[in-house]
């Protein structure tokens, strides 16, 4: 047997070392959960917009908007994308436009007029 070998002193550190490498571990981690809090919420407003809202948004990567505004490196990692320019429906008003200018602050706000708007069930008429 080797006595070089046993005499080795194994890796040791204190629970002070072992909390701080956590806390500064987590702190990255909070950093990018909330990012992508972010870019789910952008999704889903994006979604409700093309599908049950029926209004218009720039392709992305689109001329147009706000680019100081656009999504930061990270959140394009994690699957944002650049609205530069949100159609609304003047119709509509389930999401009010300043939903949609702090959801995303890279876009210029339009409006138009729906010319064949969907009739809206009126809830005082259901049984």
């Amino acid at each position: 047997m080797n006595h070089s070998a046993s005499r080795r002193r194994r890796f040791q550190f204190r629970l002070r070392t072992l909390l701080i490498g956590v806390t500064l571990f987590a702190l990255p981690c909070a950093y990018v959960a909330s990012q992508l809090k972010i870019v789910r919420e952008r999704s889903a407003m994006r979604h409700r917009l093309l599908v049950e809202e029926g209004d218009f948004l720039e392709p992305p990567n689109a001329k147009g908007g706000h680019p100081a505004n656009s999504p930061s490196s990270l959140r394009r990692l994690l699957g944002d994308i650049n609205t530069p320019v949100v159609s609304r429906v003047q119709a509509r008003i389930d999401i009010e436009d300043e939903q949609v200018e702090q959801m995303f602050p890279e876009a210029e706000l339009s409006s138009h007029f729906d010319p064949n708007p969907t009739p809206q069930p009126d809830p005082a008429t259901q049984p």
